[in-house]
């Protein structure tokens, strides 16, 4: 870095190199433009600017650049590919919230409550709620709305494994009784294992 009367003045030279340094920072979502060559363009933009360099002037060059046609991003990638990745950190996002805190039996009394059609809907329109319901699900058999979980693999409804004794000893009373009340097949279940002498 040279001085002319006590200033600092940037050369190309250091130029290069800060922008190389913001290249490097973790998370970058500019990463994506990065490349000896369009470095070399970032950098002469930057440094057109007559101004001291920042992260926002590398921001801007690189903005200007890719508008004008100049650079291109270097990751094989395209905007689906950014969409996707941005909905699938969102869901992993919704998916520690919903599991953030453990379920308890309150929990399971109000999922026993609520009727089939109404847990569809909250299944699916609902993200956070989702992840806490399945989560719900293996820990106190409850049942998946089914269309909506495996509607790709469109396995039919009989598909799901009958309920166990060890199942049904693991739920407690409360949510058993609500259940039998509103769910139709986990008190079909409950009548089988009564009539095969299991419970």
């Amino acid at each position: 870095m040279m001085q002319h009367l006590g200033v600092k003045v940037m050369t190309q030279y250091n130029v290069e190199d800060y922008v190389s340094e913001f290249f490097k920072t973790t998370n970058n979502p500019y990463r994506k433009f990065y490349s000896p060559e369009n470095l070399n363009k970032i950098a002469e933009r930057v440094s057109s600017f007559r101004i001291h360099p920042s992260s926002t002037a590398v921001k801007r060059a690189i903005l200007e650049l890719v508008e004008e046609g100049q650079i291109e991003r270097t990751d094989g990638k395209d905007k689906a590919d950014d969409e996707r990745e941005t909905e699938q950190a969102a869901e992993e996002r919704d998916r520690q919230l919903a599991l953030a805190k453990p379920l308890t039996q309150a929990d399971a009394a109000v999922y026993a409550s609520l009727s089939f059609a109404e847990i569809a809907h909250r299944f699916n329109s609902d993200r956070v709620w989702r992840f806490r319901y399945e989560a719900a699900c293996r820990l106190f058999c409850f049942r998946l709305p089914i269309a909506v979980t495996f509607e790709e693999s469109k396995e039919p409804e009989e598909s799901i494994p009958e309920l166990t004794a060890e199942e049904y000893r693991r739920i407690p009373v409360r949510t058993i009784q609500m259940r039998y009340k509103n769910d139709p097949k986990f008190r079909a279940g409950v009548e089988k294992l009564i009539a095969d002498g299991r419970i």
